[in-house]
């Protein structure tokens, strides 16, 4: 009777494992992971970081350990967009379905935060034992959990869960505060020591026996991180807690400035400048985000001495300013342009009268008589002292007209 017993149970067992490994799940994908993708899950002995790698990504050799009855955090952060919802499902009775009722959660709505996003999952009592399936999912504007989504914005991974029997209690552990903390000067860190609590009711004291993700004394960055504590008894119960630990970076950047000179455009009579140009070494602890400038362009109603202000703002959105003295030359010299005509002026020129003078001309306009050159005598009055141009308007005779021009060359007055 007894053989018999054990083989009707060997098969019912058999047939329990047959059904775990052969269940077959929806497939959920999502085919841009350009805005939101899952970054860390951690729930139940699963901590993985990961980088929104594929539309549908199979973590399920990861196995999450919980109890009947137990409760473990879950936390979810991801890289956000605007309006993700972050949804959990675990199949719990086993049975290849992922949103019977109790085995859907939702831990953030219509969310921008990255996180991370924590819930605690209580274990229903009747959960089948063994390993089941659980997805997490990141999916962009949709209200409702679907396990087998399609879909373009969003992110789905899946795990395992190993849902064991308790035999006696499971250890209660008891996490730190979350801890806040400025960062060391000059570091984009900060050291955090804590302690935790471990109790099993046939145990006794299991602090010693806790492993952490993150030990105390450990050096974190600059940021919010996730610290996981697990401990274990003597039959195999496990039990988890998380707590964060938020450093802060209040260390101003250091703002260098240097005095600059700088030409206004000959064409435009502009001069522009950047952030660049000022900064003489500017430095932070974590990193600078962005440098600017109150003023950048200059015109030629800004030579000589401008102050200017240049302003850091590191990547924690601290900010530091300094002043720089700009220099603004003109060193474009002017045009002149005359409108209208010649002004008054006076040209004259000496020239010896034995000869018309090289370049000059004579023209008869009227009668016959020209001008005479030579001689200094006059045809009437006093005579010239030395050679003279002369014209002699009586020469044509009495009632007789004569007019004679004498021209000077063209003269260049520029």
């Amino acid at each position: 009777m007894r053989k018999i017993t054990f083989l009707i149970l060997s098969a019912l067992i058999l047939s329990t494992f047959s059904w775990q490994v052969n269940a077959q799940y929806c497939v959920s994908t999502f085919s841009n992971q350009t805005w939101e993708f899952v970054t860390n899950v951690n729930y139940a002995g699963i901590n993985n970081t990961t980088a929104g790698s594929g539309p549908s990504n199979d973590y399920t050799a990861m196995v999450a350990t919980v109890n009947p009855g137990g409760s473990n955090t879950m936390s979810v952060t991801i890289d956000p967009d605007s309006s993700d919802y972050i949804y959990a499902f675990i199949d719990w009775n086993q049975n290849g379905i992922l949103n019977d009722a109790g085995e859907v959660y939702t831990l953030a709505t219509s969310t921008s935060s990255a996180g991370p996003h924590t819930m605690n999952i209580t274990v229903p009592g009747g959960a089948a034992i063994g390993t089941t399936r659980m997805r997490v999912m990141v999916d962009w504007g949709n209200s409702t959990p679907n396990p087998c989504r399609t879909a373009t914005f969003g992110e789905v991974e899946d795990y395992t869960v190993n849902v064991s029997n308790v035999t006696g209690d499971p250890p209660v552990i008891v996490c730190p505060a979350d801890i806040t903390a400025n960062n060391v000067p000059g570091t984009c860190g900060a050291v955090a020591n804590y302690s935790a609590l471990a109790i099993d009711t046939e145990d006794g004291d299991l602090t010693a026996n806790i492993v952490s993700t993150h030990p105390s004394g450990s050096t974190f960055p600059v940021g919010v991180t996730t610290v996981t504590l697990s401990v274990t008894d003597s039959d195999g119960n496990t039990s988890t807690c998380d707590f964060t630990v938020t450093v802060i970076d209040n260390e101003l950047p250091v703002a260098v400035c240097q005095d600059i000179t700088v030409d206004l455009d000959p064409v435009t009579g502009m001069a522009t400048i950047t952030a660049a140009d000022v900064d003489n070494g500017s430095t932070d602890n974590c990193g600078i985000a962005s440098m600017s400038l109150d003023v950048s362009s200059f015109d030629c109603s800004m030579t000589g001495a401008n102050t200017v202000v240049m302003t850091v703002t590191d990547n924690s959105g601290n900010i530091s300013t300094c002043t720089s003295t700009v220099t603004v030359q003109d060193v474009t010299a002017p045009e002149v342009f005359c409108v209208g005509g010649f002004g008054i002026f006076t040209e004259s020129e000496d020239f010896e009268g034995a000869t018309i003078p090289t370049g000059w001309t004579t023209v008869i306009e009227s009668g016959s008589q020209d001008w005479t050159f030579g001689s200094g005598d006059m045809p009437l009055g006093t005579d010239f002292p030395t050679n003279a141009a002369i014209f002699d308007d009586d020469a044509a005779g009495s009632g007789e007209v004569n007019l004679a021009r004498l021209l000077s060359p063209a003269y260049d007055l520029t």
